[in-house]
């Protein structure tokens, strides 16, 4: 019994889930479309209060991360672009069927 709670003591501050920044909890499935059908503006100001200046919403699943101020948004998509502002590799669609010259999935670089 001590060596299972050791084994989730150690999952639990091992967890990638918990280096996330906050987020306020939601229905499941549908995680916050609810709460952000309606005047989204009033609900993001309210979080921005109580949960700080990074948050993440889920909306059917999907992440959502929310930058609350224009310096945070600037400092992380600006000046720290060349590692946020990248696109995953498409192997057979930009590199076999186009042979790596379609701009639409280009990855992040000089061309």
């Amino acid at each position: 019994m001590a060596g299972l709670a050791n084994l989730l003591a150690t999952w639990y501050l091992q967890s990638l889930w918990r280096m996330l920044p906050p987020e306020p909890r939601g229905l499941p499935l549908v995680g916050n479309f609810l709460q952000m059908r309606d005047k989204q503006w009033l609900n993001l100001m309210k979080w921005k209060q109580e949960f700080g200046d990074i948050l993440i919403l889920r909306v059917a699943g999907q992440p959502i991360i929310v930058l609350n101020t224009q310096k945070i948004a600037a400092d992380l998509l600006d000046r720290r672009a060349g590692i946020y502002s990248d696109r995953p590799r498409n192997i057979v669609a930009a590199e076999i069927l186009c042979g790596g010259l379609a701009m639409g999935f280009q990855r992040y670089g000089s061309r």
